[in-house]
């Protein structure tokens, strides 16, 4: 009895990288519209995914237009009617994560490639806070725990 019950556990054991492996991509799939999200708030603060404000500044037509709208001129958040804010994907390849957005006013071509992506502090947040419980979970169930 104790023998299979130590049978089982080692074969679970066994099998774990791989299905943590998979249910990393999965949990990270199911909530990819999170990391959107984090990307777009991200631009409405003005700031790149290495945490940088967006550079250069809007030009001085931009700035006055922010201004009369009651929005802060010297902030970058390349929104404007909001059409690239909401063509932003986070798109899963196996261990490969990756940001577009439709960009026909080449807006990573002017601010640079940066503004897609995510801060190294909004990773480690979603890694904690949605990866880890997930992953917790099933090995917790895999295990038999």
């Amino acid at each position: 009895m104790i023998t299979d019950r130590l049978d089982n556990l080692a074969r679970a054991l066994g099998a774990l990288p791989e299905l943590l492996t998979y249910a990393t991509e999965q949990v990270v799939q199911d909530n990819a519209f999170l990391l959107e999200l984090d990307n777009q708030q991200q631009l409405a603060a003005g700031l790149d995914s290495q945490d940088r404000p967006i550079t250069p500044e809007y030009a001085p037509l931009t700035r006055l237009l922010k201004q009369e709208q009651g929005l802060d001129p010297s902030k970058v958040t390349l929104r404007d009617t909001g059409a690239y804010y909401a063509s932003i994907v986070a798109q899963v390849r196996g261990q490969e994560l990756d940001f577009q957005a439709d960009d026909p006013n080449d807006l990573a071509g002017k601010y640079g490639e940066d503004i897609l992506g995510l801060s190294p502090e909004a990773k480690e947040t979603f890694q904690e806070e949605v990866v880890r419980p997930d992953l917790e979970q099933q090995a917790r169930r895999a295990l038999g725990l």
